[in-house]
């Protein structure tokens, strides 16, 4: 192996690779299968697409105060923290899933749970790179680091359909609580270099300051940042929503309507026999 590779794909950074693919395709995965069980167990596109809404909203609001978070704290240990407790999330889920009527409202207080330590999570991970590689190499672990989450969000939510569609909910939610737990017992073994900073301010102070500055770096000093930022905002809510939201929508309605056909033609009846008259079936 050439020198520069071993420099960029140290331990380190290996170890962050692999705890930030796993947790990011498990993220993916829940954030579509969740609410793909809303739509099943409701039948409401409407309710469908206003869970998935809802469910990004803290992921949206929450990242760059993440992101202020992992400038002061201890990388490592927010992951670590934040994956723990994305795993205890889940499996509380399992553990009362069966004593309420109101499956709903659980699921979709859940999935806020769920982008809420995204929120927190995905920031340490991404800013930690830099400390992780040589100076030269920071561009391509970058890369590598946006590679990686693009390639976890896109995949996630495909391999999520297919396994919820023919395992059901509940081992969908037992594979990622499994995954969290190794992304969590993964995260004891990263060493991301910290320097405590002197905090002269409260924490909420500390927070508008520095988002404040944020905010003055994307709008007057380097708008172009901005620009991005809000191009990104827009292709999200127009192409990506389309996609995420419709697909499955006309997916299901698909699988519905061909099911009352089947049972119109008489080729249905209650005891699940499918195409007993088979002149008749569609």
């Amino acid at each position: 192996m050439e020198p520069s590779l071993i420099k960029l794909w140290n331990r380190e950074f290996s170890l962050l690779m692999a705890v930030q693919t796993i947790a990011m395709f498990a993220n993916a995965v829940l954030s579509f299968a969740l609410p793909l069980y809303i739509l099943d167990i409701s039948g409401s596109p409407a309710l469908f697409g206003t869970v998935l809404a809802l469910s990004s909203i803290p992921l949206v609001v929450l990242s760059p105060i993440g992101g202020v978070i992992a400038d002061r704290g201890k990388r490592q240990r927010i992951m670590l923290w934040m994956d723990a407790l994305t795993a205890a999330v889940i499996i509380v889920y399992l553990i009362i899933s069966g004593l309420l009527n109101s499956a709903i409202p659980i699921i979709i207080v859940k999935l806020l749970a769920i982008n809420i330590t995204a929120g927190i999570y995905i920031p340490a991970a991404m800013s930690s790179v830099r400390f992780l590689v040589p100076e030269d190499k920071i561009v391509s672990a970058n890369a590598i680091s946006n590679t990686v989450f693009s390639l976890s969000s896109a995949i996630g939510p495909v391999i999520g359909g297919i396994f919820y569609a023919t395992a059901g909910i509940y081992p969908v939610l037992l594979v990622c609580a499994a995954l969290y737990v190794i992304t969590a017992a993964t995260d004891l073994f990263l060493k991301i270099p910290w320097a405590k900073r002197e905090q002269t301010q409260n924490i909420a102070k500390m927070l508008i300051n520095d988002l404040s500055l944020c905010a003055k770096v994307a709008v007057k000093e380097k708008p172009i940042i901005g620009k991005i930022i809000l191009i990104m905002f827009l292709l999200s809510i127009s192409a990506d929503a389309m996609v995420v939201v419709g697909l499955p929508i006309l997916a299901t309605q698909t699988k519905y309507r061909h099911g009352v056909a089947w049972y119109r033609s008489g080729c249905y009846d209650w005891r699940g026999d499918i195409g007993r008259h088979s002149g008749r079936c569609p």
